[in-house]
């Protein structure tokens, strides 16, 4: 009896549903929402967005390793966030908007991409 899976196998994509968890390892990395009701912060590739009051999550994903940074427009309609990867590699910068859709993206060659006066000027570009 062969127990191997043929390469062709569709596999399913889990979705996440919600988290437990804060690290505390980004600088500066939990932010109050210009609105008031919501809390931002990373957990490891991913970005959420937590309701205060009824707890409801919103994830942003996108990124390859861990989230190092993290910045919101004063209007709060944009959240950028950066990455860490490996010496030698691109890092990446992602701008998000709210409605969890990719706004752009830069490649970077440092190590981490930390949170830096141009992050909080592409924040608040505009807005």
């Amino acid at each position: 009896m062969d127990n191997k899976i043929s390469p062709e196998a569709q596999v399913a994509e889990l979705e996440l549903d919600a988290v437990i968890g804060f690290n505390g390892h980004v600088p500066t990395g939990l932010k109050c929402h210009p609105d008031q009701e919501h809390m931002i912060y990373p957990l490891g590739c991913t970005v959420l967005i937590q309701a205060i009051n009824t707890k409801e999550q919103n994830f942003l994903q996108g990124h390859g390793n861990n989230v190092s940074c993290l910045a919101i427009s004063r209007s709060g309609e944009y959240i950028a966030s950066g990455q860490v990867t490996f010496m030698g590699f691109k890092t990446s910068f992602c701008g998000i908007i709210r409605t969890e859709s990719c706004l752009l993206g830069c490649p970077f060659t440092k190590a981490k991409l930390k949170l830096w006066p141009f992050l909080q000027m592409i924040c608040t570009w505009y807005h």
